[in-house]
């Protein structure tokens, strides 16, 4: 997204153009080395990731960002190894004793915190706390985190747009984690669909406010309005057209 490329030959074209050349024998050769790394054949290695940060700023952060070892099947992470992964943000909401109960679990203040962090570091935080609940088969955490986590990737959508992650993060969390989440008929989730009709309408919601009140908002400012209306603070009407689904309209048998 950042070099403006439409394929993955275009992007080595242009990130590495020494993959393209001709041999010895006069043969015009290309590595095709990354479309094996859009198929996930292979990941880059440490010294293409540092390069491609230097090319564009920013991008190594996001790889090598701790949400994809929260996310895969088997997370071996422990709590401070994840806790070590994070922004100052995250870290003072996770560590702070007056945020936890006395059995050790966060406060539903502390989970709303986390909600408004809206970004990789706030999505980590939650799907960590859900496997966490699921393990021990808390059903009621479970559920409330689920919720959580879907109101946090609402609230993200702008950003989960620009990183080009938006449907298929949301369509990956949704099978593999909130399905797990459901007991009951209890949870919540979202599929790229329904996560990208809702994406939709809250930056309709904002644009809308924004003109009310005739200034841009920040992207806090955003993750703030988007979450007030999940939380009913608009009207009962406006949140339920904007909130997640219960889990049992979108997961089949397991």
């Amino acid at each position: 997204m950042r070099t403006g490329a439409t394929s993955t030959y275009e992007m080595e074209k242009v990130l590495e153009p020494d993959s393209f050349g001709v041999d010895a024998s006069g043969t015009a050769y290309k590595r095709n080395k990354w479309r094996g790394y859009r198929l996930g054949k292979h990941t880059p290695r440490p010294t293409l990731v540092r390069a491609m940060e230097h090319l564009h700023p920013g991008t190594r952060h996001v790889f090598e960002h701790v949400l994809w070892d929260t996310l895969r099947p088997v997370c071996t992470l422990a709590h401070h190894d994840v806790l070590n992964r994070l922004g100052h943000r995250a870290q003072k909401i996770l560590s702070s004793p007056q945020l936890r109960r006395q059995d050790g679990r966060l406060r539903t203040a502390a989970i709303c915190r986390l909600e408004r962090i809206a970004d990789l570091d706030g999505i980590a935080c939650l799907v960590t706390l859900l496997r966490a609940a699921i393990t021990v088969s808390d059903a009621d955490e479970a559920q409330h985190l689920s919720l959580a986590l879907c109101r946090s990737a609402i609230a993200s959508g702008p950003l989960l747009f620009s990183l080009g992650i938006a449907g298929p993060l949301a369509d990956y969390i949704n099978s593999h984690l909130l399905c797990r989440a459901a007991t009951e008929g209890g949870g919540y989730g979202l599929n790229a669909q329904d996560f990208l009709l809702r994406a939709k309408l809250a930056a309709r919601i904002v644009y809308a406010a924004e003109g009310n009140e005739n200034c841009r908002f920040t992207y806090h400012e955003k993750v703030d309005f988007i979450l007030d209306v999940l939380h009913g603070r608009y009207g009962d009407r406006l949140a339920r057209k904007l909130a997640p689904l219960p889990m049992p309209s979108l997961c089949g048998p397991n």
